[in-house]
């Protein structure tokens, strides 16, 4: 196969693990955080009109699904083997560029308020995401390795539990194995009656059978020979 159809490939791979992994909850969380970002310059504005805060709920709106979908694409770089800081940075620039497109669209197709001319807007677009939206995705980055290096050591943790399970369980069977169970009810019962006829031998009979309990567990946990992978 050519490199260039793998390559390919993987980025398709790529571009869909991102979109599947985008949720309503961060969409929502985004927009919410548009909404503050367009109505707090508004308030400001000595003449706040109607249509400044629509043309920024507009640009807001869609810078805000423009820094989701580069959040959940520098998640998915690092899930990937990318450290969080270089995904961070290119998430950042990514979205920044994507932005000044999406807005120049706009704003032709829109003729918005409040649109600066040429590249003054143009630089205006790329720095205002960053500025506003930066702290929002490397929180969301940081956070989401937190969560997988959590679920790691949880992993790791329930593994480690389970070996000792295994471990146990095969190291009772191998002390069951060295006990003849008929044989030591037997020997009780024997221990029994002595001790029901106040015989004097039935201390130290009673004492040898703990001892020989004891060495058979012993032997059961120390064979080398005993299967734990089961």
């Amino acid at each position: 196969m050519d490199a260039p159809a793998v390559v390919g490939r993987e980025h398709d791979r790529f571009a869909v693990a991102v979109l599947r992994a985008v949720t309503w909850r961060a969409i929502l969380a985004a927009q919410g955080l548009a909404l503050l970002f367009a109505v707090t310059p508004w308030l400001r504005q000595p003449q706040p009109t109607w249509q400044s805060l629509v043309a920024n709920l507009l640009r807001q709106i869609v810078a805000a699904q423009i820094v989701v979908l580069a959040a959940f694409a520098g998640d998915e770089a690092v899930r990937r083997g990318m450290r969080v800081w270089h995904a961070f940075v290119v998430a950042v620039l990514g979205a920044s560029i994507a932005n000044v497109l999406v807005q120049a669209l706009l704003a032709r197709a829109f003729d918005l308020v409040g649109s600066a001319p040429g590249l003054l807007g143009v630089l205006e677009n790329f720095l205002i995401l960053g500025a506003a939206w930066a702290t929002a995705i490397m929180v969301f980055l940081n956070r989401r390795a937190a969560q997988r290096l959590l679920m790691r050591l949880r992993a790791g943790e329930l593994e480690r539990a389970q070996a000792e399970l295994r471990l146990t369980a095969s190291r009772l069977a191998a002390a069951e194995a060295q006990i003849d169970s008929s044989a030591l009810l037997r020997q009780l019962a024997e221990v029994r009656n002595l001790y029901d006829v106040g015989r004097p031998e039935a201390e130290p009979r009673f004492e040898a059978l703990i001892t020989g309990l004891r060495e058979a567990l012993a032997r059961g946990a120390d064979d080398p020979t005993r299967d734990t992978s089961s």
